[in-house]
């Protein structure tokens, strides 16, 4: 069944000064009715800003939501969180990042969903941002990793739990203080706590199998 809502854009730029073609020529490639692009020239520090207000406003059910970046919404990764949940969820409309194209909740709901998807903190592919960051892409290399490994290579659970460590202190040390991670660091820690706890997962279902089916050959021998 084809959509009926309606197909909006917005833009926005941070000061005045900076220029604004490229979105509204990716905008207007896309399909976009120039009548319904919403720009703000604003700091995405927050959603205060009039345009992106007149815009939820006038979003209805099954309308359709176009952005350039991600970092266009905004740029606090908990108020992007909130709006989207608030668009997507609560007024039921879809959602178009136009650089990033697994983001688009017409087809699917990306496993990603919960990363910043911060440019300057994401590697890029051919000019594109890859859809998740440097450390949420260490961290599915890493599942990835212990989920081919796991058949042959069987690590003691101390040895993933340490493995954990890295990008736990990595991310704190970054939170609390001025220190600011590399990407190459977050992919690496990354790596680490994906392979490290997805093995700790498989080995706890591994145990758990071996348990049941020890118990249900010793309830049989019994019986």
């Amino acid at each position: 069944m084809e959509r009926i809502g309606r197909i909006y854009g917005y833009i926005r730029v941070s000061t005045r000064e900076q220029n604004e073609d490229r979105q509204w020529i990716a905008l207007r490639e896309a399909g976009v009715p120039e009548s319904n692009i919403l720009l703000d020239k604003q700091s995405g520090k927050d959603f205060l800003r009039p345009q992106y207000r007149r815009l939820v406003w006038k979003l209805k059910k099954d309308d359709l939501l176009y952005i350039k970046s991600i970092d266009r919404l905004g740029r606090n990764y908990g108020e992007i969180l909130e709006q989207w949940r608030l668009l997507t969820k609560e007024k039921g409309v879809d959602i178009v990042v136009l650089d990033m194209p697994l983001m688009d909740t017409r087809r699917w709901l990306p496993v990603f969903f919960g990363c910043h998807c911060r440019s300057d903190r994401s590697f890029f592919w051919k000019g594109k941002q890859l859809p998740i960051c440097a450390r949420c892409t260490g961290e599915l290399a890493g599942i990835l990793g212990a989920v081919i490994a796991f058949p042959f290579v069987q690590l003691v659970p101390a040895i993933c739990i340490v493995m954990l460590f890295p990008m736990l202190l990595d991310g704190l040390l970054q939170s609390l203080t001025a220190y600011e991670s590399k990407n190459w660091r977050r992919l690496f820690t990354g790596i680490l706590f994906g392979f490290g706890l997805t093995t700790l997962f498989l080995q706890s279902i591994a145990g758990a199998v071996d348990c049941g089916y020890r118990w249900g050959h010793s309830l049989k021998t019994y019986l």
